[in-house]
């Protein structure tokens, strides 16, 4: 089975999870569309905003919706998204609780049980409805219903445009060129473009990677987004820490988790590598895992680097790591077939 087919019976499931939960009859459209595809469609997409209004209904009548939690067990299956390791304890345990769902429009049936899907004109919702007036909004790029790969339940994968560094084996070498597929947004607009998956988030415990490229060149874009988003999703940052300390400050009170490419800890090692120094990575990890309780949040990616670094440097980076207070580590081979030289 593909990738597409898996993340479509996923999600699917899910939502019948959220209706069953919630006492809601729903079956889910078969689907007869033949191969692979990209995981969800109009028709998947019609279905989640049906069961949000149906929700909503039910909040509106004093009805006890539950969500959160429910289906953290089938998002927490590895395999979709880009190739990636599993963390040990990195999804967290999480009990089903009361959440509050955005108030009902006007334009939505008072029938709470009705078994149809009434048509809602607001339903286009990756049309942004806020203008573009700040031409330093930043380039971003989304990718959707990722599993397993960036932190906690179903996530969106947010890419910024821009990277200080620059890897021999970037996988996403894409960020250094503002010719390719990008977007710029502002907070408000990234809002409405992934707040379609708001139940998904909820279900699951997931919510937003900011990711790139790297996103701490924009942290004030992600400290304004962080302000309006839904309490609930959970914000995961991955970084190279190669920025200014100001940028890390001003997204420590929002950020739950921490992935933190560290490449290599020999500083030889890591400006062969990446061209620069690593003595702003080093300063801003030590500063990071001297917040409180910061050291369950954050994990350092230990790569085995062909023809840059061998395992004594990865062990050898491993006992430096651990002495500054790491106790996460995601340690892997890079799979340079899949990079661009």
């Amino acid at each position: 089975m593909k990738q597409g087919k898996q993340i479509c019976d996923r999600l699917k499931a899910i939502r019948s999870e959220i209706a069953q939960a919630n006492e809601i009859d729903y079956t889910p459209i078969e689907c007869d569309h033949q191969g692979d595809c990209d995981g969800t469609c109009p028709a998947c997409e019609k279905e989640t905003r049906w069961l949000e209004r149906q929700l909503r209904l039910r909040q509106a009548v004093g009805k006890v919706v539950t969500i959160a939690g429910i289906g953290m067990a089938l998002a927490s299956l590895p395999a979709c998204g880009l190739p990636g390791t599993q963390i040990d304890g990195y999804l967290e345990e999480n009990d089903s609780i009361e959440v509050e769902i955005e108030p009902m429009s006007e334009q939505e049936p008072a029938e709470v049980d009705g078994k149809t899907m009434p048509e809602d004109p607001n339903d286009n919702r990756d049309v942004p409805r806020e203008p573009i007036d700040a031409p330093e909004a930043p380039l971003i790029g989304i990718d959707r219903h990722r599993m397993g790969t960036d932190g906690q339940g179903v996530t969106t994968l947010v890419g910024f445009h821009g990277c200080p560094l620059h890897c021999r084996y970037c996988l996403n070498n894409h960020c250094h060129d503002p010719r390719k597929v990008w977007r710029r947004a502002t907070p408000g607009q990234l809002l409405q473009w992934v707040a379609q998956d708001n139940l998904y988030f909820l279900a699951t415990g997931g919510g937003i990677a900011f990711g790139g490229g790297e996103p701490l060149l924009h942290s004030r874009f992600i400290e304004q987004f962080c302000a309006i988003k839904a309490p609930q999703w959970r914000i995961t940052l991955e970084t190279s820490l190669h920025v200014p300390r100001e940028a890390l400050e001003r997204v420590v009170p929002h950020v739950n988790y921490y992935s933190v490419d560290i490449k290599d800890t020999n500083p030889a090692i890591y400006h062969r590598y990446t061209q620069c120094s690593h003595g702003p990575v080093m300063e801003n990890l030590q500063w990071l895992l001297r917040q409180d309780g910061m050291a369950d949040r954050v994990v350092v990616r230990l790569p085995h680097i062909p023809r840059y670094n061998t395992q004594a440097d990865v062990d050898r980076s491993r006992r430096v790591l651990q002495d500054m207070g790491v106790q996460r580590f995601d340690e892997f081979h890079y799979l340079t077939a899949l990079c661009r030289p």
